[in-house]
């Protein structure tokens, strides 16, 4: 199995000491550690594309005044009822189908790798009916992103796929020579979503809600534009923010309210998006580099189960992603397992 044990070690390392000076500084806030792992033979068996993705993140309602001077001037003035604040490191690694060979495949997607650290802002609106009997019943909320990392050599995609893959004794990846250049990457982020709770009449304790939301990126790494929405059923949705997933793909967050019982959901969703730039498939943005021809519309469709008891919540997800460029002969299909923790 591809799991990136290796990457996620040097997160976890780079990751701990900024958590520790965080924590300390916000004793009082609420505070949350999340780590997330994407990988496609979770979902169609195969080892390709879209391989693997790794990301830890930490999360504090204690929001440096830096980053809330930011928000005041990007965040809605009606999104800032509360707000929060992940910093995040991660590193996500793309092949073509065939890793056994030496040969460029010019007709499929380059290696790549994506090693990045970045923050999330979030700015939210509780309740936009305080008046309602029922408590909140729908929220708001926005979210500003900002990641920066290198493509290339520089994100150690080559020496995570080879050490995994060497130690659970799978086929060795042999194609990492025609990777994409080292290229400086950055790419920012805005989503805005709505989300409405809506008891379904079965019980007094279960409810669902949808929460369509809309998203633009912009950078070397992505530039898109798209839209979509999330439905779920369960217990307790009102403490729980969603599923957290590595972009791109559909908002969630690490926040949920601690509380003593459990809490579960299951989900569906999908996003379109209207795809302008991806240097993993158009190649690197200064240089000269293996690409493909990318399809300017690609539609993802996911759907899954999120369990929480206490201060710990595990999701897992399915996620179906329809080809990226021309001439690929099938869709993409992966899946996801995030473990969030309250401290």
């Amino acid at each position: 199995m591809h799991l990136a044990f290796y990457s996620v070690l040097i997160l976890i390392c780079t990751l701990m000491p900024v958590g520790l000076i965080l924590a300390e500084e916000a004793k009082e806030a609420e505070e949350f550690i999340s780590l997330t792992l994407e990988n496609d033979l979770w979902g169609s068996g195969e080892d390709r594309h879209y391989t693997h993705g790794t990301k830890i993140g930490y999360l504090t309602t204690d929001v440096p005044e830096w980053l809330n001077a930011i928000g005041e001037q990007w965040l809605c003035d009606s999104c800032r009822d509360e707000s929060a604040v992940e910093f995040v490191l991660g590193q996500n690694i793309f092949t073509p189908d065939n890793i056994s060979t030496t040969e460029l495949q010019e007709d499929d997607r380059p290696y790549a790798g994506w090693l990045y650290t970045g923050f999330t802002l979030y700015g939210v609106d509780l309740c936009n009916d305080k008046n309602d009997p029922m408590g909140c019943n729908s929220l708001k909320y926005d979210a500003l992103q900002l990641n920066i990392g290198m493509v290339g050599p520089a994100s150690l995609a080559d020496q995570t796929q080879t050490f995994v893959h060497e130690l659970i004794d799978s086929p060795r990846p042999n194609g990492w020579d025609h990777q994409l250049s080292n290229e400086f990457g950055v790419m920012l982020s805005y989503t805005r979503r709505w989300q409405n709770f809506i008891h379904s009449g079965l019980f007094d304790s279960l409810e669902h809600d949808l929460s369509p939301h809309v998203v633009g990126a912009l950078g070397n790494i992505y530039t898109y534009v798209g839209g979509g929405a999330l439905w779920r059923f369960g217990r307790n949705l009102r403490v729980d923010a969603g599923p957290n997933t590595v972009r791109p793909g559909l908002p969630g967050a690490s926040y949920f309210v601690p509380k003593r019982g459990k809490g579960w959901y299951l989900f569906a969703g999908f996003e379109g998006r209207a795809m302008a730039r991806n240097i993993f498939l158009d190649g690197n943005t200064f240089s000269d580099s293996h690409s493909v021809d990318k399809k300017p519309f690609v539609f993802d469709a996911q759907f899954g189960f999120a369990y929480r008891w206490e201060n710990v919540r595990l999701t897992l997800t399915n996620v179906f992603r329809s080809k990226e460029f021309k001439g690929q002969d099938k869709s993409d299909e992966y899946g996801a397992i995030t473990l969030d923790f309250a401290l």
